[in-house]
Parts: C-alpha cells; structure tokens; sequence
C-alpha cells in the first residue's frame, strides 16, 4: 500500500471518526499517547511500522484480533513511543512485553 494511500485513508478515518486501517492502535489512540494531532504525518507512517515489528518479532498479526489484546496494544504504545521520540530507554519494557506476546502465541499453537 503507498503512502499516498494510507495517508489518505488515515486522513478519512479521522475525519470520518472511523477506523479505515486495522492495526494495534488506532490513530486517535495514537495521537492521545503522544499528545499530538492526529493527523501529524509521522504518526501515519509509524504505525504501520509498529505493526510490522511486532507481527516480525512474534510472528502473529495482532492487529487482526478482535478485540485487540490489551498486551499487544501495551507493546505498540511503547514501540510508538519509542520510534516517535528516539526513545531507548523503554527499550527493556518493549522486551518484555514481545516476551508476554510471544508466551500467549506459543499457547494459542499448542491449543491448536
């Protein structure tokens, strides 16, 4: 998908108060944890970007979830946070969280 596009489609979910892209955060979940306006270009671009980190790190689409898990949305907060502000220190809190993601995977394979 190009960035025109989801910028797009971004643009339209604000403004039409709707969620257009299926990811771990919404846009306006986004923009309230990083104080900003939801608009604001980078954050369009970063959350795919967090998404594709933790689907790469776990190897799940947690974003397809119904409802999301509260323990991917904590992992993309601080993935968001720690992209949006160069922000390393979390760094060991986004460890631990992809741990947590990857224990509950390992029993959603087993259950299978």
């Amino acid at each position: 998908m190009s960035r025109e596009l989801i910028m797009t489609q971004c643009v339209q979910s604000v403004d039409a108060g709707i969620g257009a892209i299926v990811a771990i955060l919404t846009i306006d979940e986004a923009a309230r944890l990083l104080r900003i306006d939801p608009t604001d270009e980078l954050i369009i671009d970063l959350l795919p970007q967090v998404d594709a980190y933790i689907l790469n790190a776990t190897g799940k689409d947690w974003a397809l979830d119904s409802p999301v898990r509260p323990e991917a949305k904590a992992a993309a907060r601080i993935k968001l946070m720690i992209d949006y502000d160069n922000n390393l220190t979390l760094q060991n809190a986004l460890t631990f969280h992809l741990s947590q993601l990857e224990a509950i995977v390992e029993v959603e394979n087993a259950s299978i």
